[in-house]
């Protein structure tokens, strides 16, 4: 049976090399029924989460793509929260 989902990855907003639109595309052109986006938060003493200013780019991006491939593929907003982050989780799936 084909893997039809990921619901962990990550972008170019912590440590991945891909835009969450590259991703979304790439993930329906490979049959995928949903996508989840898991972008590291941002903790103080780690170079590989988000900013707070990429943590809102990120948020603003992915929820502007759930809504254009909505009924194409289910996409989730996540967050790989450090048990020690500041980051508040209001929002998030």
């Amino acid at each position: 049976m084909p893997i039809r989902s990921n619901l962990h990855t990550h972008t170019i907003y912590c440590d991945g090399v891909s835009t969450p639109r590259e991703m979304a595309e790439a993930a329906l052109a490979n049959g995928f029924v949903s996508l989840g986006f898991s972008g590291h938060s941002y903790t103080p003493y780690d170079d590989c989460g988000m900013s707070p200013a990429q943590a809102l780019a990120y948020r603003q991006e992915v929820l502007a793509l759930q809504r254009e491939y909505a009924g194409r593929l289910e996409i989730f907003l996540g967050l790989e929260n450090d048990a020690v982050a500041p980051q508040p989780l209001e929002g998030y799936e």
